[in-house]
């Protein structure tokens, strides 16, 4: 797949997404910063902390970051073989604090098959340039093409 097409896919997804605010993956108001199409491939996305995702102590709650890697982790499998997919295994580390205003979230692939995908993922504090959390995650490809559903 060549990366300006990846790249319109991811697009595709994200948009579809904004247009029901009330989801999860629209809720957490993640940006699109880069894709590659080099080696497995990769993605790279930003989010910015919202009102309410905070735990009682000032960071981002342990859930928001969960779904952070598998809302990521999802968007890029769908862009990059083309059908839904929903998780099977997920597996975080909490390394720090998620206390901060900037947060990028990189995925690489480490394996593209006809039922199963699987990716690895880390989130960094722009700000402090830290690494945060980890993640490994598998996910099935379901049959539904992603360009004849009706959601995302």
């Amino acid at each position: 797949m060549e990366k300006e097409v990846f790249e319109n896919k991811l697009h595709v997804i994200m948009e579809r997404s904004a247009k029901e605010p009330e989801r999860m993956n629209a809720s957490l108001g993640l940006r699109l910063l880069s894709c590659s199409t080099e080696g497995m491939g990769s993605t790279e996305f930003e989010y910015l902390p919202k009102t309410g995702h905070e735990n009682p102590y000032g960071g981002i709650h342990g859930g928001i970051v969960a779904a952070l890697f598998d809302t990521c982790m999802g968007i890029s499998i769908a862009a990059r073989t083309g059908y839904f997919v929903t998780t099977t295994d997920l597996s975080v580390s909490y390394l720090r604090a998620l206390i901060g205003g900037r947060y990028r979230i990189r995925v690489d692939f480490t394996h593209l098959g006809k039922r199963l995908a699987s990716v690895n993922a880390k989130i960094f504090d722009t700000e402090k340039n830290e690494l945060c959390a980890t993640c490994m995650g598998t996910f099935m490809l379901l049959d539904t093409d992603i360009e004849v559903a009706v959601r995302v």
